[in-house]
């Protein structure tokens, strides 16, 4: 028993500096390729360092979830390639000691790390997500810095183009500037050129001042009664003020909250259910309305009204009996109906439509903070055995195959998502279709690294597969 505590031990402090290691890693290489995919919303607004860590910070909250089964993949396979290389799992093996008493004390971290995420998720990410969702999009809505290019025109002040062609960086004086103004619309442009000019912000960083120095100006104001008009002035000093708003303006959060991604399991659930009688109500009304117009219709006095809406037949009778005037109307009164009816139906639809695309997301969200929590389990049974396999330890081929495993769960993750998301197959297909692909892997390399056996037969494998496919 000592032994074997001491052993357990030697396991979890060969596991733990490599998970802590890798994990790392992951959330870096994750935040440098959600920089990458943000970076054009960032750069050149002029953003406070405090807003800009508060958006990585969030980030990261946010990947964890992601990093932490690839984390425990990596760990796992490269600390039992370890221990396969340099013959320490023989030794063990040789005392009597069984693979799953090896990898034993890490099914237990494995499981903690899996309930934590679960719960990381459920608590913390939605928070992180809906802040981070909130940053992203007031930075797109903000203004960038002015730094106007020279010799390209800049477009990024609303209803103007400005046009530099040289600039004095230490006085800030411009020269050979062109400005085209919109503000009056694409008919009354006004064009203004200046041998030299400067610009000021004003303090409160909602306006520009424009001051420029020998110049012409050219205004067209429009087309009236086949003429055109238009305007010429020279002048030696013009000044122009400018709405500029460079201030950065935080969205309102609550909109966010009101989204899938910001929400818990609690919250979820919540919304499917009320969605649910949401969607049988609409049913109900589109019945009942349908039933109360489908025989509506234009109804001459001679009808009578208790054979209004009874009986197709009766009106089709006294249909017979009408003038040419009758019919006209009548036809005209039920295509009217008819029409109104289509309309009705094909807005009761569109809506049904949303609704059961919004249920379909909250679905997916729900399921994937069951789906990437099991996998920071089930990754472990697979980097374990693995390692034992090929036992190579190190970071060269550890980290290929692990990179090649996770690659293949995403893309299997993301397309799953997308399918179910897009109502192509059912939810729990979509969303457990990587988690099922992870789990008859892992029941594979176990079963094959406890029989010490180095190869794959790949019919006991389909066998597996189908067997279980069966088995859902």
């Amino acid at each position: 028993m000592i032994k074997v505590n001491v052993l357990h031990k030697f396991i979890i402090k060969s596991f733990l500096p490599l998970f802590i290691g890798t994990f790392s890693v992951c959330i870096f290489v994750l935040l440098m390729q959600f920089l990458w995919q943000y970076l054009n919303d960032m750069v050149g607004k002029g953003v406070s360092t405090s807003i800009l860590i508060e958006l990585f910070f969030n980030a990261a909250l946010l990947l964890t979830s992601m990093a932490l089964p690839l984390s425990v993949l990596i760990a796992s396979l490269i600390t039992f390639g370890n221990f396969g290389e340099r013959s320490e799992l023989l030794a063990m093996k040789s005392s009597g000691i069984s693979l799953f008493q090896i990898m034993k004390p890490l099914i237990f971290f494995s499981s903690i790390i899996s309930i934590t995420s679960f719960i990381f998720q459920n608590s913390i990410v939605p928070k992180s997500q809906s802040k981070m969702v909130t940053i992203i999009l007031s930075l797109r809505e903000k203004s960038p810095e002015l730094d106007i290019p020279e010799k390209v025109f800049y477009k990024e002040i609303p209803k103007f183009n400005i046009y530099i062609g040289h600039k004095n960086k230490k006085n800030g004086h411009l020269y050979d500037v062109k400005i085209y103004d919109y503000s009056k619309g694409s008919e009354n442009v006004t064009i203004i050129t200046a041998d030299s000019g400067k610009i000021d912000i004003a303090t409160e960083k909602q306006h520009l001042f424009i001051t420029l120095y020998n110049g012409k100006l050219f205004q067209n104001f429009g087309i009236n009664v086949n003429k055109k008009f238009y305007l010429r002035e020279t002048f030696g000093l013009r000044k122009i003020l400018i709405n500029f708003d460079m201030n950065f303006k935080m969205k309102n959060e609550s909109v966010i909250l009101k989204h899938d991604l910001s929400k818990n399991i609690y919250e979820l659930i919540n919304y499917i259910n009320s969605d649910r009688k949401l969607q049988d109500s609409i049913n109900l009304l589109r019945i009942k309305y349908l039933k109360q117009n489908i025989y509506s219709c234009y109804k001459p006095k001679k009808v009578k009204n208790e054979y209004k809406d009874t009986n197709i037949n009766i009106l089709e009778s006294y249909y017979k009996n009408f003038s040419n005037k009758e019919k006209i109307e009548c036809l005209r009164q039920a295509q009217y109906e008819s029409e109104k009816i289509q309309y009705y139906y094909y807005m009761s639809m569109i809506r049904q439509n949303d609704l059961k695309a919004k249920l379909r997301s909250h679905y997916v969200y729900l399921y994937k903070k069951f789906s990437l929590s099991i996998s920071c389990l089930f990754f472990f049974f697979i980097g374990a055995p693995l390692g034992a396999i090929i036992k190579k330890g190190g970071i060269g081929l550890p980290i290929v195959i692990s990179i090649s495993i996770f690659l293949l769960y995403y893309i299997t993750d993301t397309f799953g998502s997308k399918l179910a998301k897009e109502g192509i197959i059912p939810i729990e297909y979509g969303m457990f279709l990587s988690t099922f692909i992870i789990i008859v892997t892992a029941i594979l390399f176990v079963n094959k690294a406890a029989n010490d056996s180095m190869k794959i037969n790949y019919k006991t494998c389909a066998n597996l597969f189908f067997k279980k496919l069966r088995l859902l």
